[in-house]
């Protein structure tokens, strides 16, 4: 049985039902309790050692919505993992390299990207790696690689502005303290997260599971270990290979890539449970694990019964903890506070509310306007003959054609600059140290910018006539070439957005008592006392990005938890 739909939903309440409806054809009527709660999302998880076939799509909440029916299979029900982080970015993976160090336990990421480290050009953006981060980095000895990899941020901060009518002249402004200890330094986060994933990849007890999309949270009877549910696409040795000839022209068409929606519903996942004594929560600012710790905290989990409701102190002095009441803290009248630790604040901020997207353009390119006739297009082909062709002079070098310098900063302002506010932009290119490698060009704008608005920028035409009308002094079409596709993914991209500096009210962990109410003790087992979940990174404080603050602060939560 198949469920046919269009994209998921945006209302609340229409994702619940529809994930409530795909539990119920995967699992039967027992297993749809308590996806009345919206705390309590994704409440009934796959059941262990099923195999999923069809397509897992995640809504913008992280929950699953599973075309298909489930599948019984041999799949191991529950897999003991120590320490278990749910999300592969920065902060999860140097979370397992930190914990590691300090208990040597083992540890098993769950990431849902897959794979980890490919490039995504919709998060191609720079971190800057300051003192905080190097903390970090010091530990593990990936400071060294830091520097080799990623462009030193001086004293003065020079930025190459580019002008409509060809013109460029170099700016400079002092931002940076100069009695500071730690040069900070520009990384691209595609290889910051290798260099983390290189290391984590050494060590023998620590094992990354990609393609692990988290389901379900649950508290193990009698509080000493916490279960995550997770879907991951079942390796390729584990599928049974075609053995008709039916079943084999079926997979031929579903891999063909004319047949793109028949491919993703050929894909197999698997379900699988990981218990451990501490679940990190890493995955980012629609943290699955901090929602499901604001559902615990609201009904009291942690604390010692007093204003419990009936129903929750029947389910404590059973060591079961259910998640279906999720009564507000203040609504139960008693310790308020520590019922709402995990609900998030926020503060203002100018840029919360912006909006962004990311062309992706070579490390080094040409500086000249696209010649406008034959006469200008002769003279440019000799300058960069003149000059090694492709590996011509840098910017302002040798008299020949100027070639953009990977290492520095540019700014290129628009032609709609005092004509229409509505079209008004400026690309900005932030520095990489590698040449022959792909750089970022961000275009960040109000909300109200015709990027967003025009229907028109939704298509390749359009938005290719837009930044040929909006920057004549960047030859686009020249430095792409024809067949790029990256005119055509700019305009389908849905960007993103800056959020406002946002963190939860107090809570960063939940101790999890064990049936005789003693807490965890010490790293070194079950037996020790009751489990825990900690926050880190996004999935505890998230910023706009013109603070500078994310990855850093992520580092230094994780450095925290020792």
């Amino acid at each position: 049985l198949a469920i046919k739909m269009a994209p998921p939903p945006r209302c609340k309440l229409a994702r619940r039902a529809l994930l409530a409806l795909a539990t119920l054809v995967s699992h039967g009527p027992s297993a749809v309790e308590g996806l009345a709660c919206p705390a309590a999302r994704a409440r009934a998880p796959l059941m262990p050692g099923s195999v999923v076939t069809g397509l897992l799509r995640p809504t913008r909440r992280g929950a699953l919505l599973v075309r298909a029916a489930a599948e019984a299979s041999e799949a191991s029900a529950t897999k003991a993992a120590g320490v278990v982080v749910v999300g592969g970015g920065p902060a999860g993976l140097a979370a397992a390299l930190e914990i590691r160090r300090r208990t040597g336990s083992p540890v098993t990421v769950l990431e849902a990207a897959a794979p980890l480290r490919e490039f995504d050009p919709e998060r191609a953006f720079l971190y800057l790696i300051d003192g905080r981060g190097e903390r970090f980095t010091d530990a593990f000895d990936l400071t060294a690689a830091v520097h080799r990899q990623g462009v030193a941020l001086g004293e003065d901060f020079a930025v190459t502005v580019c002008t409509p009518d060809g013109e460029r002249a170099v700016k400079s402004v002092k931002i940076i303290d100069p009695n500071r200890r730690v040069t900070p330094h520009w990384i691209p986060r595609h290889d910051f997260v290798n260099l983390v994933a290189d290391k984590a990849a050494l060590d023998p007890g620590i094992t990354i599971v990609e393609g692990a999309n988290v389901t379900s949270i649950e508290i193990a009877e009698g509080g000493t270990s916490v279960r995550v549910s997770a879907v991951s696409p079942l390796s390729a040795n584990a599928r049974a290979e075609p053995n008709t000839e039916a079943s084999a022209e079926a997979n031929t068409e579903a891999n063909t890539e004319a047949n793109p929606e028949a491919r993703a519903a050929s894909k197999v996942y698997e379900s699988n449970v990981y218990e451990g004594w501490l679940v990190v929560g890493a995955d980012g600012a629609r943290s699955m694990v901090r929602e499901t710790l604001d559902a615990w905290a609201r009904e009291g989990l942690d604390l010692d019964g007093e204003g419990d409701s009936s129903a929750t102190k029947e389910a404590k002095s059973k060591g079961r903890f259910s998640m279906s009441s999720c009564v507000p803290g203040w609504a139960q009248g008693r310790r308020w506070w520590r019922r709402g630790r995990f609900q998030l604040s926020e503060v203002e901020s100018p840029a919360a509310g912006l909006r962004y997207k990311v062309l992706s353009l070579p490390g080094s390119f040409s500086l000249e306007s696209p010649p406008k006739n034959a006469t200008e297009a002769a003279k440019q082909a000799g300058k960069a003959a003149a000059n090694g062709g492709e590996g011509g002079s840098s910017e302002g070098g040798g008299g020949g054609a100027s070639r953009a310098v990977p290492t520095m900063t540019y700014s290129y302002r628009s032609a709609w600059a005092g004509r229409d506010p509505s079209k008004e932009l400026r690309l900005g290119l932030l520095p990489r140290r590698a040449a022959g490698d792909l750089r970022t060009a961000n275009l960040i704008t109000p909300p109200t910018h015709a990027l967003w608005t025009d229907p028109e920028l939704g298509t390749e035409e359009g938005m290719a006539a837009f930044l040929e009308e909006s920057f004549p002094q960047l030859d686009l079409q020249g430095i792409l070439g024809p067949d790029s596709g990256e005119i055509a993914r700019l305009a389908k991209s849905k960007g993103g957005k800056f959020p406002k500096p946002t963190t939860t009210r107090g809570g960063a962990a939940f101790p999890i008592p064990s049936r005789k109410g003693t807490p965890r003790a010490a790293a070194g087992g079950a037996a020790a006392g009751g489990a825990a979940v900690v926050l880190v990174g996004d999935a505890l404080h998230f910023f706009p990005p013109d603070v500078g603050q994310g990855v850093n602060s992520a580092l230094e939560d994780v450095l925290a938890l020792g």
